[in-house]
């Protein structure tokens, strides 16, 4: 989506948890609602500029702030999800990025059961390396370029 946009799903997004979490009376949007809000800013949080405005913003106080008759199942997994996106930086990610590709790559060699070899390092094919980091690739393509070279 465009920038424009992105920024607009993300007024709607503030002004409906806003309204949820400041609202006195007992009329509070119904739990679907919520999720679909949250999973929108799930979304449009992987954006580092729109990441920087949700925290100007405190989109952090309104999450946590949301009533009870808000909640949804799997609700602290997305929470999680927009917090710690919210939190992260391109460096900091990289550094995850390479640290869980790491662990992929030994993990998938034990898994392969090679012999130790002479380099000593640890292999794994092309296909069952990518298809096991392709998730980390989703999240940021250019801060996975920049993890997988160095």
């Amino acid at each position: 989506i465009t920038d424009d946009m992105a920024k607009m799903a993300l007024t709607f997004c503030l002004q409906l948890l806003g309204n949820c979490s400041t609202s006195q009376n007992s009329v509070h949007p119904p739990p679907g609602i919520v999720h679909a809000v949250i999973l929108l800013l799930t979304r449009l949080v992987r954006s580092g500029f729109l990441a920087s405005d949700c925290l100007r913003a405190r989109v952090p106080d309104l999450i946590l702030a949301l009533p009870r008759e808000c909640r949804f199942n799997g609700n602290a997994g997305l929470v999680t999800i927009v917090l710690r996106r919210l939190l992260e930086d391109d460096s900091n990610l990289q550094v995850v990025m390479e640290t869980e590709m790491r662990g992929i790559l030994l993990k998938l060699h034990r898994k392969q059961k090679r012999q130790p070899s002479s380099v000593d390092e640890p292999s794994a094919s092309m296909h069952s390396f990518l298809q096991a980091v392709a998730p980390l690739l989703y999240r940021d393509p250019w801060t996975f370029l920049k993890a997988i070279v160095s």
